[in-house]
């Protein structure tokens, strides 16, 4: 064998103990330790020439520890930690050169919470958090260069309540809010640059009641109100015509009969 080294070591005195080593000419180098004295006990390191660093570190006195790390010359890097001392805990870690990168954290001690945040060389940012203690709260928000903009929250806690926000360079906005504490009650927005505008509004705290409205640049304007819910079939769509100078509008509207 060219270059190539192994040792190994094995006791067994109050204790198992494993220990091995193995390299190589080419740069690659592995080592391993394995420990049982009371605890359970695991070591691996191995690395190469082209940069490939990998750490593994498992213990199990009294709670579970793991360690990872792996690391490269391209600029990958992962960290991951988990933790079972009174409760779980999770850590993970993602780069690269590219810069990419990748964070998560989950705890779940006392409740649970989750934080997640993900970005890139192309402006994408993405960022998420869910909590569970006393209440679910979910929030995520979305970005990137191109202009667009997401944003959700969500709650749980003594009603359900989510508002989300969507916009854009080209002039797109969304927002929508949907709240459920003392009664359904729903809001939502829409606008582009062309000048289209839809307006809803839908609530159903002590009665229902829908309120409509759309309208545009090229004259388009529809109203519609429903309260108390009504027999929908009296509603008719009317119209009519007027004028502002040169440019000829039309009106579109429904009326109860």
């Amino acid at each position: 064998m060219e270059g190539l080294d192994v040792y190994l070591h094995v006791s067994g005195d109050e204790g198992l103990d494993v220990y091995l080593h193995v390299s190589g000419d080419e740069g690659l180098d592995v080592y391993l330790h394995v420990s049982g004295d009371e605890v359970l006990d695991v070591y691996l390191h191995v690395s190469g020439d082209e940069g490939l660093d990998v750490y593994l570190h498992v213990s199990g006195d009294e709670v579970l520890d793991v360690y990872l790390h792996v690391s490269g010359d391209e600029g990958l890097d992962v960290y991951l930690h988990v933790s079972g001392d009174d409760g779980l805990d999770v850590y993970l870690h993602v780069s690269g050169d590219e810069v990419l990168d990748v964070y998560l954290y989950v705890s779940g001690d006392d409740g649970l919470d989750v934080y997640l945040h993900v970005s890139g060389d192309d402006g994408l940012d993405v960022y998420l958090h869910v909590s569970g203690d006393d209440g679910l709260d979910v929030y995520l928000h979305v970005s990137g260069d191109d202009g667009l903009d997401v944003y959700l929250h969500v709650s749980g806690d003594d009603g359900l309540d989510v508002y989300l926000h969507v916009s854009s360079d080209e002039g797109l906005d969304v927002y929508l809010h949907v709240s459920g504490d003392d009664g359904l009650d729903v809001y939502l927005h829409v606008s582009g640059d062309e000048g289209l505008d839809v307006y809803l509004h839908v609530s159903g705290d002590d009665g229902l009641d829908v309120y409509l409205h759309v309208s545009g640049d090229d004259g388009l304007d529809v109203y519609l109100h429903v309260s108390g819910g009504p027999d929908l079939s009296r509603w008719r769509p009317r119209s009519r015509s007027f004028s502002r100078g040169p440019t000829v509008y039309r009106k579109l509207y429904y009326k109860c009969t």
